[in-house]
């Protein structure tokens, strides 16, 4: 039994995949720059390879990508993808855009730091964790970023998970 929060379904996860959806998602609240040299730092192996999960429009995966080797930008939402390729550093060489679901999608590991940024309400736990921890480098961090200043109310329970398959 998973003792994630109560996850988001397909009928609310659906609004990601519109258009005008994707286009407004210019509005979020941007991550401090400083934030991106603190993701560097985290990077203890080699290759320098990132996985950024449920990666919207790329907030995180196209600054990353002028700071690292390669960074994988996994997203269900095909919209998305789209308009993140559309933004600047969107076609940057060293950025590959994936669409589809982290749980079962190929993808090209090993990873020295998977980034998840207000995606994990959305992604079925009883899955990722295991395969996050099968993902990253033998020093490889998970971080766990929001644009929130306050801990979600599950974060306690989510340390714990962590902790199973760390």
């Amino acid at each position: 039994m998973s003792i994630e929060p109560g996850r988001y379904g397909p009928e609310v996860a659906s609004v990601f995949e519109e258009a005008s959806v994707a286009r407004a998602y210019q509005y979020r609240p941007c991550y401090p720059p400083e934030l991106f040299d603190l993701l560097e730092r985290l990077l203890a192996d080699q290759p320098a390879h990132v996985l950024d999960v449920g990666c919207g429009t790329g907030f995180l995966a196209r600054p990353l990508a002028q700071r690292v080797a390669q960074v994988d930008a996994i997203d269900r939402s095909r919209a998305m993808i789209a308009q993140g390729k559309r933004q600047p550093g969107g076609q940057h060489p060293h950025l590959r855009w994936v669409v589809g679901p982290v749980e079962t999608s190929a993808l090209w590991p090993p990873y020295a730091l998977i980034v998840a940024g207000d995606s994990l309400p959305w992604l079925d736990w009883d899955r990722v964790m295991p395969r996050f921890a099968q993902l990253l480098t033998a020093h490889g961090q998970l971080a766990i970023l929001s644009t929130d200043y306050e801990l979600p109310p599950w974060a306690e329970a989510l340390g714990q998970l962590i902790k199973t398959f760390g």
